[in-house]
């Protein structure tokens, strides 16, 4: 099989430069002094996902609690009000406007910035999965970074394509570099036992540590475009193009990739707006 060598980054003094050069994102909110309200008493319910009415709630906040919003998306619609934000206090998850003391019905907050648009990156990366390689065998990152960019999340100095693709956006391990120096994204290692990946959402990018020796440098990546009845993802790729494949899975080899691979390893990239 093939190993998609454009995703590496050769030399690990490249992508630590690219990645300390990334512009700074736009500053998350740190919005407070707003209250849940108007539940009867059931109180509201904190979501995983603003999208997925399926999604086991994290927590459910009794009228009057106060809450931290950081940002907002327009996500599933709750009596004609679809904006959903995204909390910090009293924990981390998603909250329906409608239930809240905020000034603006089906408005974002004064100030508050938009999150990322998790199954818009989804959709893109669902429709244009068999598209042509910009760099045929090699397209791993480029296909992510469109995928990102499709989202929402804004590119940055470094990870970009204008005037043309720079080294982030085309390369795995400097796409990671510039997702967390830029404060897109966490990173951590999962356990190929672990079917959530981590506890992966939709849009989140899964990357693969696989050529050769465990090196710690990303060889290649895939974006996360489904989520099953137990939360196990799958995820959507170039090189090779692929929709929807089980995110441990090796089609190529049917065989866990834990196989086909000997001694690789996979990190969950998890964006955190």
């Amino acid at each position: 099989m093939r190993i998609p060598m454009y995703c590496r980054v050769l030399i690990s003094i490249v992508a630590i430069s690219f990645a300390s050069a990334v512009s700074p994102a736009p500053a998350a909110a740190d919005i407070s002094g707003y209250r849940v309200t108007g539940t009867g008493g059931v109180g509201l319910k904190v979501r995983p996902d603003p999208y997925d009415p399926a999604a086991p709630p994290i927590t459910v906040l009794a009228d009057g609690t106060a809450f931290t919003a950081i940002c907002a998306v327009r996500g599933r619609d709750v009596l004609g009000n679809n904006v959903w934000h995204l909390i910090s206090a009293p924990v981390r998850g998603w909250i329906a406007d409608y239930y809240t003391t905020t000034p603006g019905f089906n408005q974002y907050l004064p100030g508050e910035p938009e999150c990322y648009h998790r199954t818009a990156a989804r959709d893109w990366a669902v429709a244009h999965y068999a598209d042509a390689e910009r760099y045929p065998g090699n397209d791993c990152t480029w296909f992510v970074s469109q995928a990102l960019w499709a989202g929402q999340l804004a590119r940055t100095g470094n990870w970009t394509d204008q005037p043309s693709p720079t080294v982030p956006a085309i390369r795995a391990d400097a796409l990671k570099n510039a997702l967390i120096q830029a404060g897109y994204a966490t990173i951590r290692e999962v356990q190929w036992t672990d079917v959530t990946a981590g506890g992966a959402q939709l849009g989140d990018v899964i990357a693969y540590d696989w050529a050769g020796a465990p090196d710690g440098v990303i060889d290649h990546v895939a974006i996360v475009t489904a989520l099953d009845a137990q939360r196990a993802p799958s995820v959507t790729q170039h090189s090779l193009a692929r929709l929807n494949r089980y995110w441990s899975w090796d089609p190529g080899a049917n065989a866990p990739i834990s196989q086909s691979r000997p001694g690789s390893r996979v990190y969950l990239i998890q964006i955190r707006l």
